[in-house]
C-alpha cells in the first residue's frame, strides 16, 4: 500500500496579483509490494521488494488561468542490485472551464543492473531517452474528475484512463481515485485507493487541483518495470575429476 507525503509553500509578490503564486511542492511514495517473477518454483515465486519514489515540482500558477513549471523525480526498486530511473523535465497545466489539459515531458535516465531469478538473467535497461506524462481531465461535478491521457515510460508507449471522487470534510478530504493503463507488452495494469488533503480552507477537489499541489505524476511509480529483458541464465556444468 502506497504512502504519500506531499507538503507545499506558496509566496504571492506584491508586483503580480494575489492570486498568482510560485510553489515548492514535494512528495514521497513508499511501496513495499511482492514482485512475481513469473515462474513459479518449489521455492515459490513471488519476493517482497522494496520501492520508493520521491519528487519534486518548482512552479508558477494562476489557479484560473494555467500552471507553468518544472519537474523531477527519482524512483530506486530493489530488484537486481537495484533499478533506479530519473525523470526532470517541463510541466504546464492549462484550465478551460470545467477542462483540464495537464503534462510532462523531458528526459529519463537510470542505471542497466542485471542479476539472476529463478533461473533468469533478468536485466533493466534505463537509458536516457524522452518521456512524457498527459492527461485531457473533465471534471463533471466540482467533486468529480474523469481523465485520459498517455504515458511514454521506459520506452513504451500506453493509454491511461482514471478518476477521482471528491468528500469534503470540512476544512480536509477524502477521495477515492483510480488508473488503468493499456499499453504495449507488460505495460498495463490497474491500481486505486485513498488520498487526503489537508489545507486551511473548505474546497471542492477542482479547487484543490487547481490551488493546492500539482499532479502526482509518479503514482504509477515511472514504469520503472518497463526496461527489464529476461533469458534463460547459462547452465552450470560439474564436471567429476574422476
Amino acid at each position: 500500500r502506497p504512502c504519500a507525503i506531499n507538503t507545499s509553500t506558496c509566496r504571492s509578490f506584491a508586483t503580480i496579483s494575489s492570486a498568482v503564486c510560485l510553489f515548492l511542492a514535494i512528495d514521497l511514495i513508499l511501496h513495499g509490494q511482492n514482485h512475481t517473477s513469473g515462474r513459479t518454483t518449489s521455492k515459490g515465486a513471488d519476493h517482497s521488494r522494496f520501492l520508493g519514489s520521491g519528487g519534486g515540482h518548482y512552479f508558477w500558477r494562476d489557479p484560473s488561468k494555467a500552471l507553468v513549471g518544472a519537474y523531477g523525480r527519482y524512483t530506486y526498486w530493489d530488484q537486481v542490485g537495484g533499478v533506479k530511473v530519473a525523470h526532470i523535465g517541463p510541466e504546464a497545466e492549462l484550465y478551460l472551464g470545467r477542462v483540464t489539459l495537464k503534462g510532462v515531458a523531458g528526459v529519463e535516465f537510470g542505471n542497466k543492473p542485471s542479476g539472476t531469478i529463478n533461473g533468469l538473467t533478468t536485466t533493466y535497461d534505463n537509458k536516457t531517452r524522452f518521456f512524457d506524462q498527459m492527461d485531457v481531465a473533465y471534471y463533471l461535478t466540482d467533486n468529480l474528475e474523469a481523465y485520459i491521457g498517455h504515458r511514454y515510460l521506459g520506452g513504451k508507449h500506453a493509454l491511461a484512463l482514471g478518476g477521482e471522487y471528491g468528500i469534503q470534510m470540512g476544512k480536509t478530504m477524502t477521495s477515492l481515485f483510480v488508473e488503468g493503463r493499456a499499453g504495449e507488452g507488460s505495460f498495463h495494469g490497474v491500481w486505486g485507493g485513498v488520498r487526503f488533503y489537508f489545507g486551511q480552507k473548505d474546497k471542492t477537489l477542482i479547487r484543490r487541483h487547481r490551488e493546492d499541489d500539482p499532479t502526482d505524476w509518479g503514482a504509477g511509480i515511472d514504469g520503472a518495470g518497463n526496461t527489464g529483458t529476461s533469458t534463460p541464465a547459462p547452465a552450470v556444468r560439474i564436471v567429476d575429476p574422476t
